[in-house]
């Protein structure tokens, strides 16, 4: 094996399961996707920064006495898991939706083991990588 095979790669598929692993399929058999973008991504490292900067911003501001709760957290990691939403391939309700903020966000809110999935895998590294051989 050589290190100079591996490429990093911005997005990967995430196939939709519920949470006993049945892979979720249209009516034709082809699975359910949504293409997030992942932790070697300029798209993830900016949006990570742009949060991050909005709390050192904060805290500079309280003169080092910012509090943060638990439900400013969760929803600061909630926007930013919708942000990392590039397209998907579901169907919802019979019909094919478009893929915007607000329907990511609401399919989140709605089915949250759906947004434990996209929540997982953009932090998994090897989901984000790809191997190429030397010829």
């Amino acid at each position: 094996m050589d290190l100079g095979s591996f490429k990093k790669k911005d997005t990967t598929e995430v196939e939709l399961r519920l949470p006993n692993q049945t892979l979720i399929t249209h009516d034709d058999g082809v699975p359910m996707t949504i293409t997030v973008y992942g932790v070697y991504s300029d798209k993830y490292r900016d949006a990570l920064d742009a949060q991050q900067t909005i709390r050192i911003k904060r805290a500079q501001a309280s003169g080092g006495k910012m509090t943060l709760t638990p439900e400013e957290l969760r929803a600061d990691r909630f926007s930013f898991v919708v942000s990392m939403v590039q397209s998907w391939n579901i169907t919802l309700d019979g019909e094919k939706p478009e893929c915007s903020q607000r329907t990511v966000r609401d399919l989140f809110e709605r089915l949250p083991f759906v947004y434990d999935a996209v929540n997982s895998n953009i932090e998994d590294g090897q989901s984000f990588l790809e191997t190429q051989s030397k010829t």
